[in-house]
């Protein structure tokens, strides 16, 4: 019976280690057509993003849209000679707030499961003006869990036990929600 136990103890504790003891939901997958739009769509342009006055969340726009790699160019305003468009965050996206009480006094076996929004809320801009600005609202809801219910959930392919924000499929998504103001963004281009 004690040997059973520690074995069930082991096998929890390195789908843990392997998986990690958290999990978050991703992104719905964009269908072919958005990722054939977001293939044959590229701005020639550099973006500087405004410094948010909590800057986490305009550092994480910087790298959300590098990732998306759409434009020439994405940095900090002040890092960034010369950006053709500027970005602005325009509602901050955060998790939720969770004190996951029996999931730590039980050492993860009892799980804590929060929905969390997650994504990208930003305003493009020409540089040096405030209109005509196009707004990306690129959010999702969905479960966030603690604890060793998380490496099951993580056989799914609709969760990570990564930053949702790091993968190829929240990549993909974002882009393509880009894309679909293509137009609008595109009539903010300079002229050449």
């Amino acid at each position: 019976m004690i040997r059973r136990i520690v074995l069930g103890w082991a096998v929890l504790a390195a789908i843990g280690t392997y998986r990690g003891c958290s999990s978050a939901a991703l992104p719905p997958g964009p269908d072919a057509s958005g990722l054939a739009r977001v293939r044959a769509t590229h701005f020639p342009v550099r973006v500087g993003v405004e410094k948010y006055r909590y800057p986490i969340y305009s550092d994480r726009l910087v790298a959300s849209l590098s990732r998306t790699h759409l434009f020439d160019g994405v940095d900090s305003l002040e890092r960034l000679r010369n950006p053709e468009l500027t970005a602005r965050v325009e509602r901050t996206v955060y998790g939720t707030a969770t004190i996951p009480i029996w999931t730590a006094l039980t050492l993860g076996v009892v799980p804590t499961t929060v929905t969390e929004e997650w994504g990208e809320v930003f305003s493009l801009r020409r540089t040096g003006t405030e209109t005509p600005a196009v707004g990306v609202d690129f959010t999702y809801r969905g479960p966030s869990t603690l604890g060793f219910a998380a490496a099951i959930r993580s056989l799914s392919p609709s969760v990570t036990t990564a930053d949702p924000r790091t993968t190829s499929r929240f990549r993909d998504a974002f882009s393509v929600a880009i894309c679909s103001k293509s137009t609008e963004i595109e009539g903010l281009l300079p002229r050449q």
